[in-house]
């Protein structure tokens, strides 16, 4: 498992350019995916700077519909491949951000190269190949975790409360367990981490590389959420985008080199 950072928000190698957002390029047993391409056309100039192909890509991922995961879609080019581009139906709807004072559009632009029916629409779990799952409508079952707060969703009938339902995480299933891969878990990344555990159960989880959202988070839920991973005994947590550096250096902390540090530009190879 070959695991590029294609988008983070923070940047330390020369020659890369970071942005709010996330976009990796994940390799694994000769097959080629885009999980997230950020919210502009960085994630393809970054990628040349890595000598990584966007070309040999066979499926992209679109997290959510907020426009820091894929907002880069339409700079995606015509592809010889022509791979799927998976996203959950209702990633489309019309989505802000803030409160009554002050909304901002958190919409993605599907205007690209790509017609309409070449965009994979899903509305549930989906299996795309025989190690790789999407898993979606997480259900909320742990106490210290709510749906994430502050977003909206314009509808005939006015703004509605944004459930977040068309978040969708990436499982792929290889003999050291699960890699799992996460953009914002909105639904809260212990909440979408133990829906995992039910439907994988008793396999063990290998890596979770994940935006987690944990930036505006109390002390008392930082530390709940830190006790919960370590009780599933991950053996690589890498923490990235929306997470947040004081959650990211609690985790450091706690799990030592079991926590990876990655920046846009960076590889791990699992």
């Amino acid at each position: 498992m070959k695991i590029t950072v294609l988008v983070d928000n923070k940047v330390h190698k020369r020659g890369y350019i970071a942005e709010h957002g996330l976009s990796l390029f994940i390799e694994h047993d000769h097959t080629y995916t885009l999980f997230d391409t950020g919210q502009s056309d960085l994630f393809i100039k970054n990628a040349v700077k890595s000598n990584i192909d966007i070309h040999n890509t066979d499926q992209v991922i679109i997290s959510h519909g907020h426009y820091d995961h894929g907002g880069g879609i339409k700079f995606l080019p015509k592809l010889a491949k022509a791979p799927k581009v998976y996203i959950q139906e209702k990633a489309f709807a019309d989505k802000f951000a803030g409160d009554d004072q002050d909304l901002s559009y958190r919409n993605v632009s599907f205007e690209s190269p790509l017609v309409e029916n070449e965009y994979t629409i899903i509305d549930g779990n989906v299996k795309i190949n025989e190690s790789m799952t999407l898993l979606t409508n997480m259900p909320h079952t742990v106490l210290f975790e709510e749906i994430s707060k502050g977003y909206f969703i314009r509808t005939d009938a006015g703004m509605i409360a944004d459930k977040l339902i068309d978040e969708q995480l990436l499982v792929i299933e290889t003999k050291r367990g699960l890699f799992i891969f996460i953009g914002c878990a909105h639904p809260g990344v212990v909440n979408c981490l133990s829906y995992v555990k039910k439907e994988f159960p008793n396999v063990p989880i290998d890596t979770v590389v994940a935006g987690m959202h944990l930036e505006k988070v109390d002390d008392d839920q930082l530390l709940c959420t830190i006790n919960a991973l370590e009780k599933m005994h991950i053996k690589h947590l890498v923490p990235l985008h929306c997470t947040g550096l004081m959650a990211i250096a609690a985790m450091k902390k706690i799990f030592k080199e079991r926590c990876i540090i990655l920046n846009t530009g960076d590889t791990i190879v699992i």
